[in-house]
């Protein structure tokens, strides 16, 4: 799990570094938080490595049910 505080949507880069961390690792799965949400470039790429994605606001309504 990795969390990011942004003013602006997470992008691909960092979605790939934190393939990089998960490879490192050898997990299993992988999920990234952003307060900013994904751009559709992040979210393309991280559908292709298979990494789940919360908003902050998404996850925070998540746990609150």
């Amino acid at each position: 799990v990795q969390a990011r505080h942004r003013k602006t949507a997470m992008q691909p880069d960092a979605i790939r570094e934190a393939e990089g961390t998960k490879k490192l690792w050898n997990a299993d799965n992988a999920i990234l938080i952003s307060s900013s949400g994904f751009s559709d470039q992040a979210i393309d790429t991280a559908t292709e490595l298979d990494f789940i994605l919360y908003d902050y606001e998404q996850m925070v309504s998540e746990l609150k049910d």
